[in-house]
């Protein structure tokens, strides 16, 4: 009897797994929860108390997102080297957040700024501007949050064998994530990082070592790659669409467009002390570690699945269903699903701010007070979870997360424009900022939607010079305004006393 009873636990083991991963976040969430207070400041930006290590997992576990985890072994697997350039950007985002979080950060205390659009409102003062950009936000912040639901769900429906399908797989996700979201706001996102985080870490190197150890090791690995597969380890011809124009779209548009993502604006603002910042770059370095892992899942890809799957983003699934021990792959598809959800609900609190403080409290009740406008970002929460799960279910599944990705951060790439503008160049002006957005977000969804590839490079990064160029022509045909010019000249000698 005892014996059966193990066999019948052992059989379950990946439910039991996939039950403990879902209810760990609740508990933590519930837990930080205790510590929260129904403020603005509290809910959105942490009291801007958020330490260091908090600071590291949360920034760490949004920006690791089902790109890095599925994504980039699934690149690995159809294309070869070319995501190693995901070193490279992870090392240029950790400098960007470096420089932008320092300024950033030192604007949102002088002037008690919530979102990113109080940084845009206060140095330019223009509400189409601040419109377009909580549009390009919303935007390209929708499609992103989907393949994360679609990733994290695809995940468990192959770990289950079917038996929970990805559509309930994603209501159960989004309903867990609206129980500590409305419970703790940013708090309860950043503590459940923490557990996200050290997840998608050792999971990505897990996956490595699994999958390498069925084709023979490291060295019996690349050895049968170069006789079988030579073209995957090397970079591709310039004539390739993923070839060396490919490695440096993704090197400046992946880091740019992530640090323009309202999440990471939030972060900023939560942060506690400014050397938190200037360690980041060291840190976030060191974590792309575990892109071995990816490699190495995605190399033996190659070898164990020879014939081609249908979707090359469900590949590590498939693999862990066919070569791990049931709770040894249920275990891994966690920590895939990990870096699904840290990056959703990340995103879906940053979204609940724009909608309750730029939209409903600047346009529909200025004088709502603070307890009732974080119920209304609360509601928010919910309306835009059910919005978004609707969408993924009655709409065709993502093409390829690194695509779908890439095409988000290619939007939201677009706003850095202005943002350095309104951090370095007293010229800057907001007739330039919306030109500028506005043509480079239209060639880049025009250009990247219809495929028209008749560029050597993305059409994000080609949009984001034709903005820059118009931002900058603007700036120096038109006269700057004068308020704009003042603070921005006032920041650059550090005099926020005077801010007005």
């Amino acid at each position: 009897m005892y014996n059966l009873y193990i066999e019948e636990v052992y059989k379950n083991m990946p439910f039991i797994i996939i039950i403990i991963f879902t209810v760990i976040p609740l508990l933590v969430g519930s837990f930080a929860s205790q510590n929260s207070i129904s403020t603005l400041g509290d809910y959105f930006i942490y009291n801007r108390g958020m330490g260091t290590t908090i600071s590291f997992f949360t920034v760490y576990a949004t920006w690791w997102s089902s790109f890095a985890f599925l994504g980039s072994i699934s690149y690995f697997y159809s294309v070869g080297s070319v995501y190693w350039t995901g070193i490279a950007w992870n090392v240029l985002f950790g400098i960007l957040y470096m420089w932008f979080g320092t300024r950033i950060s030192r604007y949102g205390k002088a002037k008690g700024y919530l979102t990113p659009i109080h940084f845009f409102s206060d140095i330019y003062g223009s509400k189409q501007l601040n419109n377009i950009v909580i549009l390009v936000m919303i935007l390209f912040t929708i499609p992103y949050i989907q393949i994360q639901f679609y990733g994290g769900a695809l995940i468990i429906e192959i770990a289950t064998n079917g038996a929970i399908p990805w559509q309930i797989c994603a209501l159960l996700f989004y309903l867990v994530m609206i129980v500590y979201l409305w419970a703790g706001g940013l708090r309860a996102v950043a503590w459940t990082d923490v557990f996200y985080g050290s997840l998608i870490f050792f999971g990505m190197l897990a996956a490595g070592a699994i999958m390498t150890a069925q084709v023979g090791g490291v060295d019996g690995l690349f050895q049968k790659i170069i006789e079988q597969r030579p073209d995957l380890i090397l970079l591709p011809e310039k004539s390739s669409p993923v070839g060396i124009s490919t490695w440096l779209s993704m090197f400046i548009i992946m880091p740019i467009g992530a640090l323009m993502g309202p999440q990471m604006w939030m972060r900023i603002y939560a942060t506690k002390e400014e050397k938190t910042f200037y360690i980041m770059p060291l840190l976030i370095s060191l974590a792309t570690i575990a892109y071995l892992g990816s490699m190495l899942a995605g190399s033996s890809a190659i070898l164990l699945k020879s014939d081609g799957v249908a979707s090359s983003d469900a590949i590590l699934p498939m693999l862990l269903v066919e070569y791990a021990p049931g709770w040894l792959m249920a275990l891994v598809m966690c920590c895939g699903a990990a870096a699904c959800l840290s990056t959703a609900n990340s995103c879906i609190h940053a979204v609940s701010a724009l909608l309750a403080l730029d939209i409903y409290k600047q346009y529909f009740r200025p004088r709502s007070t603070e307890r009732h406008t974080v119920f209304i970002a609360k509601i928010s929460i919910v309306a835009f979870s059910a919005i978004a799960y609707l969408a993924l279910v009655f709409s065709e599944s993502p093409s390829s997360i690194v695509q779908t990705g890439y095409l988000a951060f290619s939007g939201l790439a677009q706003l850095a424009v202005p943002v350095i503008g309104a951090l370095l160049w007293y010229r800057s002006n907001s007739i330039g900022a919306v030109a500028g957005v506005f043509i480079g977000v239209s060639f880049t969804l025009v250009f990247s939607l219809w495929d028209i590839a008749v560029f050597p490079l993305h059409p994000g990064f080609i949009a984001l010079i034709l903005n820059a160029a118009v931002f900058i022509l603007c700036g120096v045909l038109l006269p700057p305004n004068k308020i704009t010019s003042n603070k921005i000249l006032l920041y650059r000698h550090g005099s926020f006393d005077d801010f007005r």
